[in-house]
């Protein structure tokens, strides 16, 4: 009888084996430890962690007047009220509706396009946008050729950070 109580106490609580953590445990801390692990790898690749220090650029616009009909196209104004230090309107695109509109200084009737003015003068351009700075007091005005315009969105994009600068309903 000796030999089966020493060998009882040897036993924790009556369990037989020397088991201190089942397999199954095992395997779960494992998987879990390699979760963990293989997410802290894909924040460092990923540059999740990296922040944008360069400041984003803002344009503030008034209406000037309400969308006005002109021939078969719809005129409308914006007068800049303010933009930032240094911005330039070669880094804009604008858009109405979802379209991208070209800029011309000289519109011609039936297509849509974009202008600025500048002391009641154009400014020179062709393609996307005219050089120089935004300026307080500059004039956006949209040339929309032979559709409704009214309540459709217009978005000016800082092309350069690919973000959205003013998005504002015609009207």
């Amino acid at each position: 009888m000796e030999a089966k109580e020493a060998s009882a106490l040897k036993r924790p609580h009556g369990r037989g084996g020397d088991d201190a953590v089942s397999p199954v445990v095992g395997v779960i801390l494992m998987v879990a430890v390699c979760v963990v692990l293989s997410a802290t790898v894909y924040v460092f690749v990923s540059g999740f962690g990296i922040q944008n220090t360069e400041r984003s650029r803002a344009m503030a616009l008034s209406s000037t007047a309400p969308l006005a009909a002109s021939g078969g196209d719809q005129t409308k104004s914006y007068v800049v009220s303010a933009a930032s230090s240094g911005l330039r309107w070669t880094d804009l695109r604008v858009s109405v509706g979802g379209a991208s509109l070209p800029y011309d200084a000289t519109p011609a009737p039936g297509q849509s396009s974009w202008r600025v003015s500048h002391d009641g003068a154009a400014l020179a351009g062709e393609g996307t946008a005219p050089a120089g700075l935004a300026l307080a007091g500059d004039v956006i005005e949209l040339r929309l050729a032979g559709t409704d315009a009214s309540g459709k969105t217009l978005r000016i994009v800082d092309a350069a950070a690919n973000a959205v600068m003013t998005s504002l309903a015609v009207s």
